[in-house]
């Protein structure tokens, strides 16, 4: 075993890097050459016995191997500055055109692949609809996106230098590769069938997109290794705890949601009161309202669910909250109906990710309840004009609502509960339609509410229907409230 000096190792590389660009254009892959070249001429140092291995020992044997590599490189157009001797950049021009192909096809599935995935899902959000969320939050957006970035700087470092990698990108590349790794593991169950979704609208490049980029990853890192053994460096140690803390990060940002669905599933599913009210009590304490809110609208799965799922008892806990079950629990939780603070904006508000925008259909149009906030519905204007007699003891209101609904193309059905003064009650009704008004007609609940519900749901047209709802209370629905683009 003999021992390099600084010097010998950097005289080495220099005549190495020197005649890269002439293997390049021989047609031959350089960087494997060099390798080949490196090999050999530490053989022959050790065949020599040489304790310590110098300058001229390394000029000596490059004189046996190759007396070419002395000199320097007779390639027309080349002239490369003594400063830049250290740190040479092979030319591109003197690329072969598999050689090409091959830098095309690696720069597509570990920087564009994954890239172009994280921009389809952050406009499109498909597998939001369809499969899991992966990108709830925007720091689910900047983590995602440290992991073609990583590979991206690697590609660079590879193409533009033979030296070792730096030292920060190890610990960089190790907490892409748990980021990629904990999505791929997210999406492992449906992964086998994800080639079939491509042909749907790209859907199979989102569990594809992950396992790519962590194989990606390890590759990148099994290339750092040897280049940094070939440069008689080692590679950092314990980077490993990059990749835990990228999934420590991840876990942080998910649990407060995690353990908060599990309490609703405890609190709707318990199989003792006890269970269940232990369940609100924690609720109380410890969940996040948001998250109760918005399961009032419907739950889709998590990116935690699928590594979950073997543990799930479903005969005992169903993996789904109805909202209807959601909503009786926010009440008990809160103490106030779901549907009278704002429906739950996403974190990503502002570029059109509302969490209910994928409900467009209104579930409860015709129904008995005010039920959840509508999309682009809202009152535009309110007026009350009262005439009253204190003399004969009585008084007259009429309340003018106006409606706005700003989605394109739906229309909207408007409800409100109107609490009513006491004693008070509802003598006339009237519904302005294409700039008209009609007066409404009285008869029995059953049959008030049957007419609407034909007129309404069924044949898409313009009733109005005031129901009693409690003491004092009435409940008015109107449809339609017709849309923006209407004329």
């Amino acid at each position: 075993m003999n021992t390099w000096t600084p010097s010998a190792r950097a005289v080495l590389q220099r005549h190495l890097d020197q005649h890269r660009a002439r293997f390049a254009a021989d047609g031959a892959e350089a960087d494997e050459v060099v390798a080949d070249l490196r090999d050999h001429i530490e053989r022959e140092a050790s065949a020599l016995n040489l304790s310590v291995v110098t300058e001229s020992d390394v000029r000596r044997i490059l004189a046996q191997v190759d007396p070419s590599l002395l000199e320097n490189p007779a390639i027309p157009g080349l002239s490369t500055p003594p400063s830049q001797a250290q740190d040479p950049s092979p030319p591109l021009k003197g690329r072969s055109k598999k050689s090409w192909l091959w830098l095309i096809l690696r720069a597509f599935l570990g920087v564009l692949l994954p890239f172009g995935t994280l921009l389809f899902e952050w406009a499109e959000h498909p597998s939001a609809d369809d499969l899991l969320d992966p990108i709830p939050t925007p720091f689910h957006i900047l983590l995602i996106a440290l992991v073609p970035l990583t590979n991206a700087l690697g590609l660079w470092f590879f193409e533009r230098s033979s030296h070792p990698l730096p030292r920060w990108f190890a610990w960089m590349l190790s907490a892409s590769l748990g980021i990629s790794g904990a999505y791929a593991v997210a999406y492992a169950p449906i992964t086998p069938i994800a080639v079939f979704g491509i042909i749907y609208c790209g859907l199979g490049l989102i569990p594809l997109a992950p396992l790519i980029a962590w194989v990606f990853g390890l590759r990148l890192r099994a290339a750092g290794r040897k280049r940094a053994q070939n440069n008689a460096l080692s590679w950092p140690r314990h980077t490993w705890i990059a990749s835990i803390g990228s999934l420590l990060i991840l876990a942080a940002l998910a649990l407060p949601e995690f353990f908060t669905l599990r309490a609703v599933r405890d609190a709707i599913n318990g199989e003792e009161p006890t269970d269940r009210q232990v369940a609100i009590r924690w609720l109380r304490k410890w969940g996040t309202e948001k998250t109760v809110l918005r399961a009032c609208y419907g739950t889709r799965r998590q990116i935690w669910d699928n590594a979950l799922d073997p543990f799930e008892n479903r005969k005992a806990r169903p993996f789904t909250v109805t909202p209807e079950a959601a909503q009786a629990v926010y009440f008990q939780v809160t103490g106030r109906a779901f549907n009278e603070v704002r429906p739950p904006f996403g974190s990503l508000r502002g570029v059109g990710r509302e969490v209910f925008q994928n409900f467009e259909w209104d579930p409860s149009i015709g129904g008995e309840a005010v039920a959840g906030h509508v999309s682009g519905l809202s009152l535009q204007s309110s007026r009350l004009d009262v005439t009253s007699n204190a003399d004969d003891g009585w008084g007259y209101t009429e309340w003018i609502l106006e409606f706005r609904n700003d989605h394109e193309s739906r229309q909207r059905e408007a409800r409100a509960e109107i609490q009513l003064p006491p004693g008070g009650v509802v003598s006339r009704l009237t519904l302005w339609v294409y700039g008209e008004e009609r007066e409404a007609a009285f008869a029995g609940r059953g049959e008030v509410r049957a007419a609407y519900q034909e007129v309404a749901v069924a044949q898409r047209r313009d009733p109005v229907l005031v129901t009693t709802s409690g003491p004092d209370r009435v409940l008015m629905q109107c449809f339609p409230v017709p849309p923006r683009a209407a004329p």
